[in-house]
């Protein structure tokens, strides 16, 4: 078996990516690598090491990682690594519901990108914790959540492409083919669908139209060219009927600062009007985030 292809090793990579190993237990995951036909100088070294030598632990490691050509993950990528290993083992009942989703749910709750995904196991979590005589449903809605996670793909890396660059895309184009376009009107019956909604103050003249509900908590940004809104989450359900049938396309996010969009120059230079310097690197963007930068732009 090739190294990439050992989840063991790829596992212990990502826990020691998110520094989250104990030393204590490398031993005993090396002399599994071992018996997996895994072999190398370092692996052979934490295999033998005993409680005395721990302290060589994460230079060996890594080592180790160097000696099996196993490439750097981001943080991202080594907790999405280990959110499927956990949905696996939830899946073949090797860990339990609400232990699966309290690991699973913390990853949600550290990492803004991976919250969209995984806030499922988050709501399964804190809901067991507060209504525990609910754990039998619930743990029916993990084993659920978990065998809708295998088969998805990682959030895609800023810059890369994902799917608020294609709605985006789309939006541009159709803006160039149909001029009918009213802001005012779509930004007021959006917000005359949100409970308490209304447009802020000061918005109408500039890139985006913010919509608040109750004092003036920011619930959605509508592009004043585009038909492409970006909304919290939470109130969704209150506005796609509307959005439907004003062919505004819509993505959501936490709240208006966790940074969970991702997206390319090309997207957020049509988003700003004007061109965005390629040698600008990318992040992870919240709402926020995004209005500055295509304010300012």
């Amino acid at each position: 078996m090739r190294p990439k292809e050992n989840q063991r090793l790829l596992v212990l990579h990502a826990k020691w990516t998110l520094q989250s190993i104990y030393s204590e237990d490398v031993p005993d995951i090396c002399k599994g690598l071992l018996a997996d036909g895994l072999d190398s100088t370092s692996l052979r070294k934490l295999a033998g090491l005993s409680a005395d030598e721990l302290h060589e632990v994460p230079q060996l490691l890594r080592r180790l990682f160097g000696e099996m050509n196993l490439e750097e993950r981001t943080k991202i990528e080594a907790a999405w690594l280990l959110v499927h290993e956990y949905a696996a083992q939830i899946q073949t009942g090797k860990m339990g519901a609400y232990e699966g989703a309290q690991r699973i749910g913390q990853f949600g709750n550290a990492f803004d990108p991976l919250f969209p995904y995984l806030r499922p196991f988050v709501a399964a979590w804190y809901e067991w914790d507060e209504y525990p005589e609910h754990s039998q449903e619930l743990e029916s809605k993990i084993r659920t959540a978990a065998a809708a996670i295998l088969p998805m793909s990682p959030p895609p890396t800023p810059g890369k492409g994902s799917e608020v660059d294609r709605m985006v895309k789309i939006a541009s184009n159709q803006a160039k083919q149909d001029h009918t376009y009213n802001k005012s009107e779509a930004a007021q019956l959006l917000a005359r669908a949100i409970p308490a909604g209304h447009v802020v103050e000061g918005t109408w003249d500039s890139k985006w139209i913010a919509i608040g509900s109750h004092n003036d908590m920011l619930i959605l940004i509508l592009h004043s060219k585009l038909r492409f809104a970006i909304v919290r989450w939470e109130f969704e359900k209150f506005i796609q009927q509307h959005a439907s049938k004003l062919g505004i396309l819509t993505t959501s996010v936490p709240n208006p600062d966790s940074a969970v969009l991702s997206l390319t120059h090309e997207t957020v230079a049509i988003l700003s009007g004007k061109e965005f310097e390629q040698t600008l690197p990318l992040r992870w963007l919240s709402l926020n985030d995004l209005r500055r930068i295509t304010e300012t732009r």
